[in-house]
């Protein structure tokens, strides 16, 4: 039986606008935060050497394109994410009801990359130089699940 809350899936055939058409947008605005209260608050889930699961709370995120996901994590996560690659991202907000989303896909450390460069210099200037980053982890995403309760 097919999930219902499945919008994409790399499995799928491509749409013809591309994968996650005519979604891409609204998904991608629940992952666009550079610590803004307002703004969703997005958790990264990862899995450590031992297996056990690893979940973080993180703000600095910015969607790359149209299939990934940069975001700004602390030592442990990246270290879970060179070791493995399979990650999740969640981001829920309560303001109009209950949506969200949660994306699953494949993460990749950049400490030096032009994306990196363009991430920590957003960065920069949304924690007005408070904060200074080491790592970037671009997400591709590879699914993406509705959160967001129906009424039956």
């Amino acid at each position: 039986m097919a999930n219902s809350r499945v919008l994409f899936d790399r499995v799928r055939p491509r749409a013809a606008g591309g994968y996650m058409s005519g979604h891409s947008k609204n998904v991608l605005s629940f992952f666009d935060n550079m610590c803004q209260r307002e703004r969703p608050l997005i958790w990264f889930s990862t899995i450590s050497a031992d297996g056990t699961p690893n979940l973080v709370p993180t703000c600095f995120l910015k969607p790359y394109d149209t299939n990934k996901i940069g975001c700004v994590f602390i030592k442990q996560t990246v270290e879970n994410v060179k070791r493995d690659k399979h990650v999740s991202l969640a981001s829920v907000r309560f303001s109009e009801g209950y949506d969200g989303y949660m994306i699953k896909g494949i993460g990749e450390v950049f400490d030096t990359s032009e994306i990196f460069d363009v991430i920590k210099k957003a960065v920069n200037e949304a924690s007005k130089g408070k904060r200074t980053i080491f790592s970037v982890i671009i997400v591709t995403i590879h699914s993406v699940y509705s959160l967001k309760t129906y009424n039956r």
